[in-house]
């Protein structure tokens, strides 16, 4: 996503991993990773090597469902950017019904600010607290 330069880069274990891991597995082999910086939160879905339009579908909507609690788990808020696995536009209706049914049970205040021109879902979250792991850990202050 470009954002890796600015970022440490975290090893995915076999398991779920832990919450300082900015890899998280979607499924079996689809897997979703999110890169913190002070400008924003990335999140990019990747369907593994099953490019259908199925399996595409189904790792998204796997994603979606879990981010709100992965973002909580990390304390990650303000503006997020999910680059989803390639999506036919007739099927963002049901990216953004699953993503309001996985935010009701939230409790942080989140907002679906729609899509980009490019295909990004733009989502803006409360900053609950800290992160565990993000820019401010890993970026030095400017003097």
């Amino acid at each position: 996503m470009g954002l890796g330069l600015l970022v440490a880069a975290v090893v995915l274990s076999a398991s779920a991993g832990p919450a300082t891991s900015n890899a998280v597995p979607a499924d079996t082999l689809p897997t979703y990773a999110s890169e913190a910086t002070r400008a924003l939160v990335a999140v990019d879905v990747n369907t593994g090597s099953d490019l259908s339009n199925a399996a595409a579908l189904k790792a998204n909507l796997a994603a979606i469902r879990d981010l709100p609690r992965q973002l909580r788990l990390r304390g990650l808020g303000g503006q997020i950017v999910v680059d989803l696995a390639p999506l036919a536009k007739s099927d963002r209706r049901r990216i953004e019904a699953a993503l309001a049914s996985a935010l009701r049970d939230d409790g942080i205040d989140t907002t679906l600010v729609g899509w980009t021109p490019l295909g990004h879902l733009e989502i803006l979250r409360k900053r609950a607290r800290r992160p565990l792991v993000g820019a401010d850990a890993i970026l030095p202050r400017a003097v």
